[in-house]
């Protein structure tokens, strides 16, 4: 995993959060990654996971769930039903 600084202008104010990049779910024959952007003050995190199912094909979930534990679990799977759903014949 690496970590990185962002700085971004939401809604009018600057928030600064921590990027934490990393390996997402194991899916058999698909590259996942997960960005999981945490902010300094308050202490939100947003998610980030997308599946790279060739060149030209990706499929990702995102969101941010404010207080619910499971929230990592939910998106990252929500991500592999969606990459399976296109795997679907």
């Amino acid at each position: 995993s690496s970590d990185l600084s962002l700085t971004q202008r939401v809604g009018g104010r600057v928030v600064a959060s921590t990027v934490t990049r990393r390996p997402g779910p194991p899916i058999d024959g698909v590259v996942t990654t997960e960005s999981i952007a945490e902010a300094m003050q308050g202490a939100t995190k947003s998610y980030v996971f997308a599946a790279f199912l060739s060149d030209t094909v990706a499929v990702t979930s995102e969101g941010i769930l404010p207080g619910n534990p499971a929230a990592e679990d939910l998106l990252s799977g929500m991500l592999v039903k969606a990459v399976n759903a296109l795997r679907a014949p």
